[in-house]
């Protein structure tokens, strides 16, 4: 029992042991714990007012060890070196510093901290402020008013904070710049790098804004939007006169709807935050409206689009024409037909020199040849006293160039006049300038198309100075002709050529040859290298030789047949003399006077499905036995057998009432005249009436071909280096404008000295199409310079 109890004391004792050792180990590792910790500020000081001044102590540090306080700009604050006690003297940024030293005066360590001093807050007695101007996107000012009179010395030193509301950044800031002479409204600007941050060009700056100031305690808000942000459109609407259109309509057609806007008392207009527009239209009243196809959007700065409006008032108009050569030698007798291109109906191939329009009369407004000097001048009124005038200046060869003169004067005082209501600014026009040679068998010149309209041009007097290229000579490398019979048999003196267009019945080109240049084999005739004095566009065609006597009458024909031409050369297969044959017809009619009186036909041969004028037949006399029913016989010759044929009345005093379709068969045509007047049966009957009585129910369509189009677009006028496209406005740095002028395209390294000798001024440079240039100096690193 004493053993034991022995043995549970010394363990009793062990565990006491192990608890004392323990608790000293522990008491041990918390000192060196301690004293391993490094010394730093107690606390740091980010920002700090002028006059306040603050305590800087130093934690975990050696009582052996010593401090020593510095600061890097003692002109801002200053610092005791024992104490750590710092004095802000002025707005800036410094830094503190203390080195910790051993008892050696061994430096241990060394600590910083970056502070910033801001101006001693001096909140004006009993002044309450409110936003009077927002942020002046021209000079980046905004003004503030008092609700009681300032005194310089107690604002001057006053600045604004600014920064997006609900947000810390970016922060921007605005100094003191003027107090206004009744001492309640204060002007701040912005610093050149708020300036910047204010044009990024896209939006992101705009909204509301929180406003403080070193002065007032009370935060306000304002509302800011950029001046040229990216996708607007802006631009100036003007007369003709340059002056300005105020409160001009605008609609905007984009893809997701109209919106509407006005012209201000300047005629400038802008439109921001548009997407995809797809049309502008501009309207006044009294004036004409204008629409515009694809207004330009970018991305990149404010896009422009200036537009020129004309009154609807009568305009004395005029079209002058100055025809030459590509040698500018003038070309006289050349003719230039006008023609409303509303009713057109313009066919084009996909080859260039082979494009045609049909037209109607009632398209046609007028067509005059030019004169001996290849000029032609055509006006709505009496021009003597409205000269000199601005004029738009065409020139016209391959391309179109456009060019302007100031003080236009028409070269001749003989002119053609047109009436108003022919010639205005509302119609767009077609212009064809060319003709046949005097015989009306060929095409010395290629035939040019013009499509214009006054309401295009900025002026109203146009002066257009075409250029002819000459026409190649038409080749036909071969050409052989067979005849049924003995060629020996005909006394033939000579070939007549006819060419046929698909849209044009009539003989386009005639050309006579001599029977003998012909080479004859047997009964064909041969001939080559034919080269004949007409230019004619490439495509299809359809040819006839008409075989000669002597005494120039047609024995025997071809069958109107297609060829091609392409190149200025014709391909032709072998052709058919065919003999000629006769039939006849009788026309009746029921006539009360007792003249003479005779009907005339147009006969027409098929081929394909086209009709070619062949021949005009007139019948004999009217006669009648008992005064009632008056006959006359109508002799048909230039019948080949087999082929169709379309006999059509001819506008006369008398004409048949209705057309004939046939085919030239053996039982109803004859080999000879004599056969064909003592026939028993006619081959048709046909009632004639006067033509009071009887109209033509089909309008005969006019065909002008042409081979090179010029179709000169408002788009085309508008972007023309030439044409007034550009607007030079010239601002007060308050964003009032000054003036603004229309030009031509310029750039701001041409800007006209008179206004570039405005250094304090803004100067924005509008040209249509492109992206607005400006001399202000917070964009002059963007896009928009």
């Amino acid at each position: 029992m004493v053993i034991i109890m022995k043995h549970n004391r010394i363990i009793l004792n062990f565990f006491i042991a192990f608890l004392i050792i323990s608790f000293i180990i522990g008491i041990f590792a918390s000192a060196v714990s301690s004293s391993a910790a490094s010394p730093a500020f107690a606390k740091k000081y980010p920002t700090v007012t002028v006059g306040k001044s603050v305590q800087y102590r130093i934690k975990h540090l050696n009582k052996k060890h010593s401090v020593t306080f510095s600061v890097s700009n003692p002109s801002i604050a200053s610092i005791h070196s024992k104490t750590g006690k710092l004095f802000p003297k002025k707005a800036g940024k410094l830094t503190v510093k203390a080195i910790i030293y051993n008892t050696k005066h061994q430096k241990l360590y060394q600590l910083k901290d970056t502070v910033t001093v801001e101006k001693k807050k001096k909140y004006l007695p009993n002044a309450s402020f409110q936003i009077k101007k927002t942020i002046n996107p021209w000079n980046f000012t905004v003004t503030l008013s008092c609700n009681r009179i300032l005194l310089k010395n107690e604002i001057k030193d006053s600045s604004l904070t600014i920064f997006p509301k609900g947000k810390k950044t970016p922060k921007l800031r605005a100094e003191f710049l003027e107090l206004s002479p009744n001492g309640k409204e204060i002007t701040y600007l912005f610093n050149n790098d708020s300036q910047k941050k204010l044009c990024p060009g896209d939006f992101s700056m705009d909204g509301n804004y929180t406003v403080q100031s070193s002065h007032f305690s009370k935060k306000l808000s304002l509302i800011y939007q950029e001046r040229l942000p990216k996708n607007t459109l802006s631009g100036f609407v003007f007369k003709q006169d340059g002056n300005p259109v105020k409160n001009a309509m605008l609609s905007l057609k984009t893809a997701s709807g109209t919106k509407q806007y006005s012209t201000d008392i300047n005629g400038h207009y802008i439109m921001k935050n548009i997407d995809k527009p797809i049309s502008l239209t501009v309207t006044k009243e009294g004036y004409q409206t204008i629409t515009l196809k694809k207004p330009p959007l970018s991305a990149k700065g404010v896009s422009c689009e200036n537009v020129i409006l004309r009154s609807l008032k009568d305009t004395n108009l005029s079209l002058e024409f100055f025809v030459t050569d590509t040698e500018n030698q003038p070309v006289p007798n050349t003719a230039v037909t006008i023609a409303l291109n509303e009713n057109s109906n313009t066919k084009k191939t996909e080859t260039t020199y082979a494009s045609f329009d049909l037209l109607s009369k009632k398209d046609i407004i007028v067509t005059q040849n030019t004169d001996s000097a290849g000029t032609l001048y055509l006006s709505n009124n009496d021009l003597s006293a409205n000269f000199p005038a601005p004029c738009s200046d065409f020139e016209i060869d391959q391309k179109t160039k456009l060019t302007y003169t100031s003080t236009y004067q028409p070269s001749s005082n003989h002119h053609t006049l047109l009436s108003k209501k022919e010639l205005n600014i509302n119609d767009q026009y077609t212009i064809y300038i060319g003709s046949f040679s005097s015989d009306n068998t060929f095409m010395p010149y290629h035939i040019q198309k013009i499509s214009f309209s006054f309401a295009s041009l900025s002026t109203n007097h146009a002066r257009f100075h075409i250029q002819l290229s000459k026409c190649s000579n038409l080749s036909i490398q071969s050409l052989s002709l067979s005849y049924e019979n003995d060629l020996s048999s005909l006394s033939s003196e000579s070939i007549l050529l006819r060419l046929f267009h698909p849209e044009k019945r009539v003989p386009i080109y005639q050309y006579k040859m001599n029977y003998h240049s012909f080479r004859q084999i047997e009964n064909e005739l041969f001939l080559s290298s034919l080269q004949l004095p007409v230019s004619l566009l490439d495509g299809k065609y359809y040819l006839q030789l008409q075989l000669s006597s002597k005494e120039g009458e047609t024995i025997a024909e071809t069958p109107v047949s297609p060829v091609i031409i392409q190149n200025a050369n014709l391909t032709a297969k072998k052709l058919t003399l065919k003999p000629l044959r006769f039939a006849r017809i009788l026309t009746y009619a029921n006539l009360e006077e007792k003249m003479p009186e005779m009907a005339s036909f147009h006969l027409y041969q098929k081929a394909d499905e086209f009709y070619f004028f062949i021949d005009t037949f007139s019948t004999d006399f009217f006669t009648s036995k008992d005064n009632t029913i008056f006959t006359a016989k109508l002799l048909l010759s230039h019948l080949i057998e087999n082929e169709s044929y379309l006999l059509l009345p001819a506008t006369d005093e008398i004409m048949g009432t209705k057309n004939l379709l046939f085919t030239a068969v053996s039982e109803n045509t004859f080999a000879t005249k004599k056969e064909a007047i003592y026939s028993l049966l006619p081959l048709a009957q046909i009632f004639c009436e006067r033509k009071t009585a009887f109209s033509n129910s089909v309008e005969k369509a006019i065909r002008m071909d042409y081979s090179a189009f010029h179709n000169i677009t408002s788009d085309f006028v508008r972007t023309s280096t030439a044409y007034p496209n550009c607007v030079l406005a010239l601002y007060n740095t308050d964003g009032t404008l000054l003036t603004a002028a229309l030009t031509n395209k310029i750039t701001q390294n041409t800007i006209p000295s008179s206004f570039s000798n405005y250094k304090a001024s803004i100067i924005d440079i509008y040209t249509n199409k492109e992206t607005i240039i400006t001399t202000q100096n917070s964009y002059l690193n963007s896009n928009f310079s």
